[in-house]
């Protein structure tokens, strides 16, 4: 800012010239930013700079390749299939109570080489349960056990089968829900035909 302004024409000329560039400087800032906070998200920038791409890097050629020393492991012994990934049907929310059905293998002994079974992770499935008036989520909690002997043996329970496929419904909510709908029905029904016998 300036504290006192110079007496000759040329250099307030100068200093005008400079305020009002760095103005249209800060007001084109204004509406970029204003841009990226209010506009149309199909409008919006993406966070990088645009002036970043004017930037000077170098020859990037004098930079070697990254040498991959790592050898991948081989894995010995039957590969097991891959499961194709199944649809997202979303997750239930996190503010009801859940309670836990642990379902385990048959056996945790391997039937390759004999030794038990550690567990190596677990398969954790949702589904909507009620008990009437109060509703809650049931987890199944499907462990998966390892040999650590052969280390080729990957036991689990299956999975217990849903009621609908693509659906987290437990049986239990279905039952209900079907309850519900059968009780008004035959409310309707009883009604209609009362007021029938009434004509």
């Amino acid at each position: 800012m300036v504290t006192s302004l110079p007496q000759d024409a040329a250099q307030l000329s100068r200093i005008i010239l400079s305020l009002d560039a760095e103005n249209a400087d800060l007001k084109a800032r204004v509406a970029f930013l204003e841009q990226q906070l209010f506009g149309p998200k199909s409008k919006k920038m993406t966070a990088i700079d645009p002036t970043q791409a004017t930037l000077d890097l170098g020859d990037l050629s004098d930079i070697p390749e990254a040498a991959n020393d790592d050898v991948a492991p081989v894995a010995e012994g039957p590969k097991q299939e891959r499961r194709s990934p199944s649809r997202n049907i979303g997750r239930l929310p996190r503010h009801l109570p859940r309670y836990e059905e642990l379902i385990e293998p048959e056996s945790k002994i391997c039937p390759c080489c004999s030794f038990e079974l550690h567990c190596v992770g677990t398969d954790v499935s949702e589904a909507l349960d009620i008990v009437p008036a109060v509703v809650r989520v049931k987890q199944t909690i499907r462990p998966r056990y390892a040999c650590r002997a052969c280390e080729s043996v990957i036991v689990q329970a299956p999975a217990s089968a849903r009621v609908m496929d693509e659906s987290n419904v437990a049986p239990m909510r279905l039952a209900f829900c079907l309850a519900h709908a059968r009780r008004k029905f035959v409310d309707v029904v009883k009604l209609t035909s009362s007021s029938e016998a009434g004509r």
